[in-house]
């Protein structure tokens, strides 16, 4: 079994890994920490997709081309864009040795003034930055996963039981697991220091240049908290 995690920054993506980095060993899961510029990626993609079994980085999935094909289970996690925004505000916005910046000025110069930010959380795994992409590709690829930040630990517990990771892991080491096998707890990694809250510094004005930034992010996050259980869809209605 081969598995792609895209790791959207700020949405537990490192938290995510560590469960598999746990699970499979540092010797089957490799992490294109350098993103898609890197050597590892752009010349050695492939090699490295042969190697290991399970593969994370900041990279969206369209940008794996023809290789994509050749994972078995694609994931990714979805988190309310407002959290999210606040969330990569307090980790990059007064970072040691950058400038202090305001939530106003970090959202002008890092988002507003920068059109690859805009609507960036389905962008990860949608050909386009656009719900409806997001959309079919979660209802149209049985390969595609996509867990829920609020409800992180039952998505993830039962993403593991679809793909049948202990199982998986019986195979992959010659030998079966013993049954139940036990999820285990997320971690909180890369946690921000708390600071002011997202709520006090929110006003209508704010909110609306929040919104439509990230409106189509808004729009698949509102389908996956409906539609969305274990990071498949339910049911039979949805747009």
């Amino acid at each position: 079994m081969k598995i792609l995690f895209a790791h959207i920054p700020k949405n537990a993506g490192t938290a995510i890994a560590t469960v598999f980095l746990k699970a499979l060993g540092s010797e089957e899961v490799f992490n294109f920490e350098n993103g898609p510029q890197s050597d590892d990626f752009q010349i050695h993609r492939n090699r490295i997709i042969d190697r290991y079994s399970f593969i994370t980085g900041h990279v969206p999935v369209s940008l794996y081309g023809d290789a994509l094909s050749r994972f078995d289970v694609i994931i990714c996690v979805i988190r309310n864009p407002l959290d999210r925004f606040w969330s990569v505000f307090r980790f990059l916005g007064n970072a040691p040795g950058s400038a202090v910046l305001s939530a106003d000025e970090f959202l002008e110069r890092f988002y507003l003034s920068n059109p690859a930010t805009r609507n960036e959380q389905i962008g990860y795994f949608a050909e386009e930055n656009r719900y409806r992409s997001a959309v079919e590709r979660v209802c149209g690829d049985r390969r595609v996963f996509v867990l829920r930040f609020e409800k992180l630990q039952e998505d993830l517990a039962m993403l593991l039981a679809t793909i049948d990771l202990p199982g998986a892991l019986g195979e992959l080491r010659g030998r079966r697991w013993f049954r139940p096998w036990k999820v285990p707890n997320l971690e909180r990694i890369n946690v921000t220091k708390a600071s002011a809250s997202l709520w006090e510094w929110l006003n209508a004005d704010r909110y609306a240049k929040c919104h439509h930034w990230f409106e189509e992010d808004f729009l698949f996050y509102e389908f996956a908290r409906r539609n969305l259980v274990g990071g498949r869809p339910v049911g039979s209605s949805w747009p």
